[in-house]
């Protein structure tokens, strides 16, 4: 349990806190047990949320949440280069993509304005993704949208 400090996030924080408060190493691996049961894995990396009681309603657009800042429950490994090169050509399909938004904008199609930023919330958070990916790289899993959406807080879904 020694490498917690290669992980960041809501789990890496929990184990922190768990060993500062004197837990023992069986603690700590009960509770990675409980919460790794649940990690499933999307295009773009892995998933602590437990879909096992309820489905994600944001069916695998972790990148952009539904407020726009990404799900705080999405994990990315910084190695895993699959994952990095799906989430570069998300980012690079929605750039192209925005181009011809932007003609229906200039057009005059009311309704391209929300592709717009939807697109633009994409390529951001791609994006701060690939950025940190490459920052870290070596560094193993690490959490994009820490304050991100989650389904639990969306006031839509609920």
């Amino acid at each position: 349990m020694g490498e917690t400090d290669k992980y960041i996030g809501h789990v890496a924080n929990k184990v922190k806190e768990m060993q500062e408060k004197g837990s023992t190493e069986d603690e700590v691996k009960g509770y990675l047990d409980d919460i790794f049961e649940s990690v499933h894995w999307t295009p773009y990396g892995g998933c602590i949320r437990n879909i096992v009681l309820n489905p994600c309603p944001y069916n695998v657009v972790c990148v952009k949440g539904t407020q726009g800042s990404g799900c705080k429950h999405l994990l990315v490994d910084s190695d895993d280069e699959e994952s990095i090169v799906r989430i570069i050509d998300m980012r690079d399909k929605n750039e192209a993509g925005l181009q011809k938004l932007m003609q229906l904008h200039d057009n005059g199609n009311v309704h391209a304005e929300k592709h717009i930023e939807h697109s633009l919330n994409i390529i951001k958070n791609c994006d701060g993704i690939i950025e940190k990916a490459q920052s870290k790289y070596g560094a193993g899993i690490f959490q994009p949208f820490p304050k991100g959406d989650t389904p639990e807080t969306d006031p839509f879904l609920k």
